[in-house]
C-alpha cells in the first residue's frame, strides 16, 4: 500500500512540529551552552572572589601581625629588654623621663587606669599591647601626641558641668593603690593621692612641679583636709576609708570654700562633718 500523499495541512503539521522540535532541541542547545557558559562564569568569580577574600586575609593578617610587632618591640624598648613581661615604678620612672614629663604629674595614674593594671603601680606587656593598639599607638612619639586628650578626658572639673568620666578614675584610683588586703589608705599616702587628683592642673602635659604650688581653685578644700588629717594632734583617723574617700570628692562639687552649705543634718561622713568644724575655727571665710 503507497503511503498516504501527506496533504498541505499535513506537511505543514509535520513541517511545524519538526522546525518546533529542531528549535526547541536548539534552544535547549543555546541554554545548556548559556547554562555551562554562565556555571564558568560563576565559577571563575566565585574562586575569583575567594582569591580576593584570601589575599585580602593574608593581608590582613599580615597587618596585624606588623602591628603587633610593632607594638611589641615598642614594648621592648620601653621596658629595656626583650623579655620583660612587666614594667613597674623604676621601669615607669625611667619612660616618664624619656618623654620628658614631670613625674609629679597624671601620666603614670593614668596609664595604669587606661591599661587597668591589676597589681599596684605595675603594667604587664599584655595590659600595655592591648590598650596601645586600642588607640593606634607605637611610639613615644605617637603617644605624645595624643596626651593631652587622653588627659582631658578624665581632668576633673566642678559643678555645675562635672567630667564624667572622672569619677570612675577617682573611684578606680583607690582601689588602685591602697595597700592589698586592707580596707584603707594610710592618711600621709592619702594626701598625695588627693592632691594628685584633684588638680586640674597636673592634667596639662607640660606641667611641671614648683616649690611654690598655686591655690588650687576649683577644689579649696584638698589642701585644707590633707592638712587636717595629716597635721592635726591628735589626727583624727590613720586611714581613709572607701566611703571617706569617695564623699570627699562629691563634697568639693557642693560645698564651697566657705562651707555655707554644709549643716549639721548634711549626710557626709563624720570626718568630713569634724574637717567642717576645724576649718571654720582655723579658716574662717
Amino acid at each position: 500500500m503507497p503511503p498516504k500523499k501527506k496533504t498541505k495541512a499535513a506537511v505543514v503539521t509535520a513541517t511545524t512540529t519538526s522546525t518546533r522540535s529542531t528549535r526547541s532541541r536548539k534552544q535547549q542547545d543555546d541554554a545548556s551552552s548559556v547554562i555551562s557558559v554562565e556555571s564558568v562564569k560563576t565559577v571563575n568569580s566565585t574562586g575569583s572572589a575567594k582569591r580576593k577574600r584570601a589575599g585580602s586575609m593574608s593581608v590582613t593578617a599580615r597587618s596585624t601581625k606588623k602591628a603587633k610587632e610593632s607594638t611589641e618591640t615598642w614594648w621592648e624598648e620601653v621596658a629595656g629588654c626583650s623579655d620583660a613581661e612587666i614594667l613597674d615604678g623604676e621601669g615607669f620612672q625611667k619612660w616618664i623621663e624619656d618623654l620628658g614629663l614631670d613625674p609629679s604629674g597624671m601620666f603614670m595614674y593614668l596609664i595604669l587606669y587606661k591599661c587597668q593594671a591589676k597589681t599596684s603601680m605595675t603594667i604587664t606587656k599584655e595590659q600595655f599591647v592591648r590598650f596601645m593598639d586600642s588607640i593606634g599607638v607605637k611610639s613615644n612619639s605617637q603617644l605624645l601626641t595624643v596626651l593631652s586628650a587622653l588627659l582631658s578626658d578624665i581632668r576633673p572639673a566642678t559643678a555645675p558641668h562635672p567630667n564624667p568620666n572622672f569619677k570612675p578614675f577617682y573611684k578606680w584610683c583607690f582601689q588602685h593603690f591602697k595597700p592589698e588586703g586592707q580596707k584603707g589608705m594610710p592618711v600621709d599616702f592619702a594626701e598625695i593621692i588627693l592632691q594628685t587628683l584633684l588638680d586640674p592642673t597636673r592634667y596639662d602635659p607640660t606641667w611641671v612641679s614648683e616649690e611654690e604650688p598655686t591655690k588650687n581653685e576649683q577644689f579649696p578644700h584638698v589642701d585644707a583636709f590633707c592638712e587636717y588629717i595629716t597635721q592635726s594632734d591628735p589626727r583624727p583617723v590613720h586611714v581613709i576609708n572607701k566611703d571617706q574617700f569617695e564623699q570627699f570628692y562629691e563634697f568639693n562639687l557642693a560645698v564651697s570654700w566657705s562651707a555655707v552649705e554644709h549643716s549639721e543634718d548634711s549626710a557626709w561622713p563624720a570626718l568630713i562633718d569634724s574637717y567642717v568644724t576645724w576649718k571654720r575655727e582655723k579658716y574662717p571665710a
